[in-house]
């Protein structure tokens, strides 16, 4: 029984780590994941002191009382591709993959007697990640296995949706709010099958061990976070902006589903040496923090056809507990948690755009998007994955008087490490290495906006 109990951890443990890690793929260490918007897209991000066009109530609300007309503006990212390389279970060669069509962006502003108002739509954050992997006569654990599955499906998404106000201050000097409503949602759904065929030689008989566990969870989760912000603009070629968001949370609400089935049975189905089946199902409920953020930009116009920004972002540290409903050792259904820490990170992002006509814009930028996970360390633990993540934005589009139409290329590359289970010792048991991953995001994206 004994041995029978460390096979069971042997493969059921590092699979239910594996689906609780996996909520590191919803973006909650990196926070460059989508590029929002027209112009700032096409800059990298870098637009807190630039905050000239609809996209200004997500990046900077005070921006939008100098937007001379009453506008509406929609971006998309029309195809974004990831794939994340590395070990996650068996092999050096696993790959993640991720293929979503996601709109980023919809706003409007208007004038009123008292400043200007806003209303946006944004999906910050979008993932579909992918990985199924099958392989034949490995040799793990003590068996030679016939046939071993993983198979692992991740959809994440985000959305903010809320009002802006912006006003003026003092001459060239405007401050704004944003109010957002956060809504996410996301499916985990993970599958291991390994089975093998052997002879037992105190009886001489053929024997078929099957091991299969199936993993599922549904959560939404529903918030309030806002943003305020400052811009002042010279009268020369100066601008100078700052957004705070305060720390917020989103109550999150998971619904969890697992099944392991565990069989050892003689070929002619006279011998029934193991035969175990578990169930776990249930709802947990737990609140999940975002950082205190703020972010400084300046912009400077050396010429009328040039504008070069900067933008600096702080986030602050968070922890928190993060629920889940899972299978023990015994097949028994247990509440577990793991505590997730987020440190301080600081980001930046650079951008320009340089006017070739007074229709044809030209832009480019760079940004950072350092994780906010822990440090991997080398020692026999699961813990997050953390990738550092560069990138360089590129778009052109048309402006005529009254609208404008944009597209562009987001190409980001990281590298950073995480933990799988390792699986090559022959005894019946389990250590966690420390494995390097490298991840490549690609992104086109398309966006218009109408002044009225």
């Amino acid at each position: 029984m004994r041995l029978l109990k460390l096979f069971i951890i042997s493969l059921l443990v590092p699979a239910s780590i594996f689906l609780t890690a996996l909520t590191s793929f919803a973006g909650i260490y990196n926070y460059m994941e989508v590029v929002v918007g027209e112009k700032a897209a096409g800059m990298g991000g870098a637009f807190t002191a630039v905050a000239d066009d609809a996209t200004a109530t997500y990046y900077n609300p005070a921006g939008i009382i100098h937007i001379p007309f009453n506008s509406m503006s929609a971006s998309a990212n029309a195809m974004t591709f990831k794939t994340r390389k590395g070990k996650f279970f068996l092999s050096n060669k696993e790959e993640l993959t991720s293929f979503d069509f996601i709109p980023n962006f919809w706003g409007v502003t208007a004038s009123t007697s008292v400043g200007k108002i806003g209303l946006s739509i944004v999906v910050p954050e979008s993932d579909n990640f992918e990985l199924h992997e099958k392989y034949s006569n490995i040799s793990l654990l003590g068996f030679d296995w016939n046939t071993a599955r993983d198979d692992i499906i991740f959809e994440s998404d985000t959305y903010m949706v809320g009002p802006s106000y912006a006003f003026s201050v003092l001459p060239g000097l405007s401050g704004g709010v944003s109010l957002y409503f956060i809504y996410n949602a996301f499916t985990e759904d993970g599958y291991n099958y390994w089975d093998t065929d052997y002879t037992d030689v105190s009886d001489g008989k053929n024997y078929s061990l099957l091991w299969e566990n199936s993993a599922k969870k549904n959560g939404t989760g529903m918030g309030v976070t806002g943003k305020i912000g400052f811009l002042y603009k010279s009268d020369g070629w100066l601008r100078i902006g700052a957004v705070f968001r305060p720390p917020s949370q989103i109550s999150e609400e998971v619904k969890v589903s697992q099944v392991v089935y565990l069989s050892e049975i003689s070929d002619d189905m006279t011998v029934v040496k193991n035969f175990m089946r578990g169930n776990a199902e249930g709802t947990v409920s737990y609140a999940r923090k975002l950082p205190f953020t703020t972010t400084v930009g300046i912009a400077v116009l050396p010429s009328e056809r040039t504008t070069i920004s900067l933008d600096v972002s702080y986030f602050g540290p968070v922890e928190y507990k993060e629920k889940t409903i899972t299978l023990d050792e015994n097949l028994d259904q247990v509440e577990a948690q793991r505590d997730v820490v987020l440190n301080e990170v600081i980001n930046g992002s650079l951008g320009i755009e340089y006017m070739l006509t007074p229709r044809i814009p030209l832009r480019a930028g760079l940004f950072t998007d350092i994780s906010a996970a822990p440090e991997v360390l080398n020692v026999n633990a699961a813990q997050p994955t953390h990738i550092d993540k560069y990138g360089l934005t590129l778009s052109s589009g048309y402006m005529q008087s009254n609208s404008t139409v944009t597209a562009g290329i987001k190409y980001g590359i990281g590298r950073g490490y995480g933990t799988a289970p390792d699986y090559s010792t022959d005894d019946i048991s389990f250590t966690f290495r420390k494995e390097k991953y490298l991840q490549t995001d690609i992104s086109v994206f398309v966006s218009g906006t109408y002044m009225f």
